[in-house]
C-alpha cells in the first residue's frame, strides 16, 4: 500500500503512531536477538567437549543473532527517521494545524530523487508539499 493510501485511510496521526510502534518493536526484537547472540557465543566458549555439529550450530546462532539484531536496528533507524521527517513537515503553513491533512498526490522528483506528498489541510484547505 502506498504512503498516500495509508495516510488517507488512517489519518496522519494514526499512521505516525503506528510507525513509532513498529519502529520500537524492531528495537525490542533487536535487543532480544543481541541477547540471544551473546548467550549463544557464551555457550560456544564453554570448555565442554561436544560434537562439531553442535559447536557449529552454536557459532551460527551467535553470529545470526548479532547480524539479525543489527539489521533490526537499521530498520528501526530508517522507520524512525522517515516518520520524524514527515512529522516535522505535517504542519499546515497557513493555520498551523498539525497532522490534519489529506494527501492528494504522491510522486518522485526526477531531478532531486525526493519523494513528494502533495497535501491539503482539512481545516483551511491550504495546499503544501512534504518532501522526504
Amino acid at each position: 500500500m502506498l504512503l498516500k493510501e495509508m495516510i488517507n485511510r488512517y489519518g496522519f496521526r494514526h499512521w505516525y503512531e503506528g510507525e513509532l510502534i513498529r519502529a520500537f518493536g524492531y528495537v525490542a526484537l533487536g535487543i532480544v536477538l543481541f541477547i540471544f547472540g551473546a548467550s549463544a557465543l557464551e555457550i560456544f566458549w564453554e570448555t565442554k567437549e561436544d560434537y562439531w555439529l553442535w559447536s557449529a550450530l552454536k557459532l551460527i546462532g551467535a553470529f545470526g543473532g548479532v547480524i539479525l539484531g543489527g539489521l533490526s536496528w537499521i530498520r528501526f533507524s530508517r522507520l524512525i527517521a522517515m516518520a520524524e521527517i514527515l512529522a516535522n513537515q505535517a504542519v499546515c503553513p497557513s493555520c498551523k494545524a498539525y497532522g490534519r491533512l489529506t494527501v492528494a498526490d504522491e510522486r518522485s522528483d526526477p531531478e532531486t530523487l525526493d519523494r513528494i506528498l502533495q497535501c491539503r489541510c482539512n481545516k483551511c484547505h491550504n495546499d503544501w508539499q512534504i518532501f522526504f
